[in-house]
């Protein structure tokens, strides 16, 4: 067995990027959906972010109040790298 395949993986790490999760409530409140791939909803969290005029366009995003409930960290920030959110949205799909 390769060394790879004996180390731990996150959740964020393991999650399917074409298969169906279950959203959590505060990212359900931001893409509109209950389930929803990985993909899906990056693309509907982008799209929300372009609503919203949040984006910058130099990588970071305005965290307004609906973002903010996806994060902890970002409760005493006011913005936040694409990075930082998209990890995010990966902790509140499972």
């Amino acid at each position: 067995m390769s060394p790879l395949t004996q180390l731990p993986r996150s959740r964020a790490f393991v999650s399917p990027l074409f298969g169906t999760l279950e959203v959590s409530s505060q990212l359900a409140a931001v893409i509109g959906v209950g389930q929803s791939s990985r993909l899906e909803a990056t693309e509907r969290l982008h799209a929300y972010v372009a609503k919203h005029g949040l984006s910058r366009g130099d990588g970071t995003v305005q965290v307004d109040e609906k973002l903010r409930a996806l994060a902890p960290k970002f409760e005493q920030r006011s913005w936040v790298t694409d990075a930082e959110l998209f990890e995010a949205v990966a902790r509140n799909l499972s």
